[in-house]
């Protein structure tokens, strides 16, 4: 498993850093840094406190181990400034969306750590949760000050493939997608062998069918969801071809493959944002020379 303090230097405290704030990083316990002083230049530090809330893990089949931990992250903000005209302070608004914002740019993650002399992979995924405002009051060393709290929750698998890391284009564009499903259907066919007694056959496939089926939010800027679209109200031939290409990690060389629409839905409810679902079918393509 990656430890706590692993979480924090290789995927907290890079986050942290893009910030623009300078952070004295504990688990759970440690020495309050106070603001140093070089020459003319103050630099004041926003303690920090994480602790693991939460951990859970399994083995699957291989022995892999797959693991997932929340984590209460701790800000220890002070207030050196003056409310402005509406009663707010500036420092801890613009703290709050700086933390808010380098957090929202970061959902994945991949480590390599050594366990009893072993290197071990694990890729994963995190979430951020906006934080929390806790309470104010005058903090030994610390002053006036306010405390904000965060949960950060984190899954991964040993030598797992991230979802996000395998990439959908259509004709070169990238397709945005919440959720993909791809599957090959056989048609198989059965033969009884002189040596079977009880009637079981042995099967072999005879032909195969892919599909792959793409949920994805419809942006205005986006090629591929104008394709939808126009199919979809009947703007386009329901046989125009695509290339569609599949960079799966690991698998070379990358899937290319002429395909068509299939079935395909939108929906969209009060005034949230509307999706789609569609489903990519190989396409036959003309033989030109014929």
């Amino acid at each position: 498993m990656i430890s706590l303090n692993t979480i924090l230097t290789e995927v907290v405290e890079p986050v942290l850093n893009t910030t623009g704030y300078y952070y004295a990083l504990f688990t759970d316990a440690g020495f309050y840094q106070k603001a140093t002083r070089r020459k003319n230049d103050v630099t004041y530090y926003i303690n920090t406190l994480a602790e693991m809330t939460d951990y859970a893990s399994t083995r699957v089949s291989n022995g892999a181990l797959a693991v997932a931990q929340s984590f209460s992250i701790r800000f220890m903000l002070p207030l050196d400034d003056e409310p402005d005209a509406t009663g707010n302070y500036p420092a801890a608004t613009a703290f709050r969306d700086a933390l808010t914002q380098a957090f929202s740019r970061v959902d994945k993650f991949s480590l390599t750590v050594t366990e009893n002399d072993e290197q071990k992979t694990y890729s994963g995924g995190l979430s951020f949760f906006v934080p929390i405002r806790g309470e104010r009051g005058s903090r030994t060393n610390v002053g006036d000050s306010i405390e904000y709290r965060a949960t950060l929750q984190v899954s991964y698998l040993e030598n797992g493939i991230n979802a996000t890391d395998v990439v959908f284009s259509l004709d070169g564009t990238v397709i945005p997608y919440t959720r993909f499903a791809i599957r090959r259907t056989p048609s198989a066919s059965a033969v009884l062998t002189p040596d079977e007694t009880n009637g079981e056959g042995k099967v072999y496939n005879e032909v195969t069918s892919l599909t792959v089926d793409i949920q994805m939010p419809l942006l205005s800027d986006s090629a591929p969801s104008a394709s939808v679209v126009s199919y979809l109200l009947g703007l386009s031939s329901m046989n125009e071809t695509m290339t569609l290409t599949i960079a799966f990690p690991g698998v070379t060389p990358d899937f290319s493959e002429e395909v068509i629409f299939g079935e395909c839905t939108t929906s969209g409810e009060g005034v949230g944002n509307v999706a789609a679902m569609i489903r990519l079918v190989p396409a036959v393509v003309p033989n030109m020379e014929a």
